[in-house]
């Protein structure tokens, strides 16, 4: 039976329903209208009552789960939970919107989905330890993921010559450490991701950066790098640049991989980019393209939710996923790769991906018409990927900016830490995969 306090909830098409059943019973909570322990009614009978999907309130019941005001007993059902003042003098930490990141909407991801298998194969094994975590983890995720490379990247690889990890930094910078020669040097794009350079840069290892334009890195200038110096390995972004969001050209691809040929270096090539691509044109992986060059691939599986994001893929000669295998296979969750497996097989990985690439294309067009009609700045439409690379006419006082946004709760990177020597003082990376269209507008106002 639905308590009759339900028959005040009128839901409008207008808006996403399970957010309105969501904010529902949040405000009847926060009037206390609902009382600690109740019981809310059955996913299956509210659904009947309200004449909407069972999915819709599920996935209602699991965003009122994620925020604390609902607790679950498993086979049991929905409960409120107790609230808890905050102790005297505490103060919460407000985190403030990272603008420069392409962090997608997680409110439009599959997290409910991944819970729900999450929580079913937990269940199954929570009487058995060794089946949580195993050296050689869950082999039909392996076959799947096999499949996946071969039908979603286009790279045709044999079980030897791929593997999964769990964490892109660790697993990137030990590849950049594999390919290290005694006297040897690693080439990276300029301007780049920071956080890589820093930890070389920390470590004391050499390093040396090409410059990227509109369309990818300067090959000239990594030709006559070559020339003059023994080249290790090369990190390269092709189909995304981090930050500028260029995307290589065929020629410097070609170009690219002549010179790897030539002078005997490794290009680790990185692709974060796989899913949210608006323009038919771009081309696939370098991997995919140039299946017998020396190339290492990494990749996440899909950036739609974090552990999904955590989760990497690697591609590389049998020796080096040997050696690998033996340093970081000591564990692997294998109730997440069970998880894991489900949605991949039942397509729920890729009907999300073609949804979000629809949600995202139609934001990114929507700034980039908004973009077109301001004055002094340069842009082109990102091809891929959740963010744009926008250059001023003029200097930009960016500290100025950046503390303005700090005021409305916003984050911006100094675009200074984006590059090792010099840098331009007129250029910003701003991320739209979290801010609608209006939102993004409002916070253009800050910068004029």
């Amino acid at each position: 039976m639905v308590p009759e306090f339900f028959q005040h909830l009128e839901l409008h098409r207008n808006r996403a329903f399970a957010l309105q059943i969501e904010e529902f019973i949040i405000d009847l909570i926060q009037k206390e209208v609902l009382k600690e322990n109740f019981p809310l009614p059955s996913s299956r009978k509210l659904a009947f009552y309200l004449s909407v999907h069972r999915k819709t309130v599920i996935k209602a019941y699991d965003r009122l789960t994620a925020k604390g005001y609902v607790y679950t007993i498993e086979r049991v059902g929905f409960y409120v939970n107790r609230s808890r003042p905050a102790p005297r003098g505490f103060k919460p930490y407000e985190s403030k919107i990272n603008l420069s990141e392409d962090y997608p909407d997680i409110s439009l991801s599959p997290i409910s989905e991944l819970g729900r298998a999450y929580r079913r194969y937990f269940w199954k094994a929570r009487n058995y330890d060794h089946h949580l975590v195993q050296s050689t983890g869950y082999p039909p995720f392996r076959d799947t993921m096999h499949t996946y490379l071969v039908h979603n990247r286009g790279i045709n690889c044999t079980y030897e010559e791929f593997c999964v990890f769990y964490g892109y930094y660790t697993l990137l910078l030990m590849t950049v450490f594999s390919f290290l020669r005694k006297e040897g040097a690693i080439v990276m794009e300029e301007p780049a991701d920071p956080n890589i350079r820093n930890v070389l840069r920390s470590m004391g290892l050499k390093f040396i950066t090409v410059r990227v334009g509109h369309q990818g890195i300067n090959t000239t200038e990594l030709e006559a790098i070559c020339q003059k110096h023994q080249i290790g390995a090369l990190i390269l972004s092709p189909r995304n640049q981090y930050p500028t969001t260029a995307v290589l050209s065929f020629g410097r691809r070609e170009k690219v991989v002549w010179l790897s040929r030539k002078y005997g270096f490794t290009i680790i090539e990185k692709d974060f980019e796989h899913e949210f691509i608006y323009n038919k044109e771009v081309p696939g992986t370098l991997k995919g393209e140039f299946p017998n060059d020396n190339i290492i691939y990494i990749s996440p599986l899909s950036k739609m939710i974090p552990s999904l994001h955590l989760t990497v893929l690697l591609i590389a000669p049998r020796h080096f996923i040997y050696s690998i295998r033996k340093l970081l296979y000591s564990q692997r969750n294998v109730i997440l790769e069970q998880s894991l497996n489900e949605l991949i097989r039942e397509g729920v990985i890729n009907l999300f991906s073609k949804k979000l690439n629809k949600i995202y294309k139609k934001r990114r067009d929507h700034i980039h018409q908004f973009l077109k009609r301001q004055s002094g700045i340069f842009h082109h439409p990102p091809q891929t990927g959740l963010a744009f690379w926008i250059e001023f006419s003029r200097p930009l006082a960016i500290e100025q900016v950046r503390n303005r946004l700090k005021k409305e709760g916003y984050y911006l990177q100094n675009p200074a830490h984006y590059f090792a020597g010099e840098h331009p003082n007129n250029a910003i990376r701003i991320g739209f995969g979290k801010s609608l269209p209006e939102h993004f507008e409002k916070i253009w106002g800050i910068f004029r």
